[in-house]
């Protein structure tokens, strides 16, 4: 909590059904220590303070690189520093005179969080899925040829620049080019194997 009173939010954090284990801090330097040596579910400041503001908790809790929401509440934001602090960040403004708002702007913020986690872990399994196939396609023996519909090039692996004769920058996005000469005594041995198998 940035200077807004402690035993007011937690009460309406409470009464919403929340667990409240809160810390107030008023300054720079206590704030940063309170961001570096806990983790904290949800961060709510006072827009306008003489020594420290809204903005400068804003800017100070993105710097940390937390995924703790940031609520801004104010009794005298206007329009625009409420879009600012918006685009700057904030997950939500929330007026004093409506601090019922508190409560489900929390639970929100907090689903936010979850799902863009989620989406996190997901995109880290997926590179990790395509990083563990590309490794396949690399170490493959066998030449392994990617076509879009119109049947230019997506894939080209190093077994298929042995086997064809053609480097991958030269074929990717271009129609499949001919066995080279050096290659097709090669070739005609993939050929006669592939026959084979298939008989």
């Amino acid at each position: 909590l940035h200077d807004i009173g402690k035993n007011l939010v937690a009460s309406m954090l409470e009464g919403a059904g929340w667990t409240v284990e809160a810390e107030r801090v008023e300054e720079r330097a206590a704030m940063r220590l309170a961001l570096a040596t806990r983790s904290w579910d949800v961060v709510i400041a006072d827009h306008s303070l003489p020594r420290f503001s809204g903005h400068e908790a804003l800017q100070l809790t993105n710097d940390c690189g937390t995924d703790a929401p940031f609520i801004l509440v104010s009794g005298s934001i206007g329009e625009d520093a409420a879009v600012a602090a918006l685009h700057a960040g904030a997950k939500d403004c929330i007026n004093k005179a409506s601090l019922a708002r508190l409560a489900p702007a929390v639970e929100r913020s907090l689903a936010g969080v979850e799902a863009q986690l989620e989406r996190r872990k997901a995109e880290r399994a997926l590179r990790d899925s395509l990083d563990r196939l590309n490794a396949l396609v690399n170490a493959s023996p066998l030449a392994i040829v990617g076509l879009d519909l119109e049947a230019r090039v997506t894939l080209w692996n190093p077994a298929a620049e042995r086997i064809f004769g053609w480097p991958e920058a030269q074929v990717l996005g271009r129609i499949p080019p001919s066995v080279g000469p050096a290659q097709q005594a090669d070739f005609s041995s993939h050929q006669d194997q592939a026959i084979a198998a298939g008989s």
